[in-house]
């Protein structure tokens, strides 16, 4: 960041928040839309209006954790 930007530390947390809502909800979406919708229903939990950056962000965190990875084995038929 240069000097004088502004930033508001909800918003660069919002990610991390959303991440945490999704790994809660983890049955209850199964792709980036299906967790936009539920991260919208969840704004208040994240503290910030909910953008598709943000949704992208916190599935990569997700992902980073192998939290979608082990759902995914999880689903898997045997």
């Amino acid at each position: 960041m240069r000097k004088g930007d502004y930033y508001d530390e909800k918003l660069l947390n919002a990610p991390l928040r959303a991440a945490e809502v999704l790994e809660k909800h983890l049955g209850e979406w199964s792709d980036e839309v299906e967790a936009y919708w539920l991260l919208r229903r969840h704004e208040d939990e994240v503290g910030v209006p909910v953008t598709y950056d943000i949704v992208e962000a916190a599935i990569a965190i997700l992902r980073s954790r192998g939290v979608v990875a082990r759902r995914v084995e999880a689903e898997a038929p045997l």
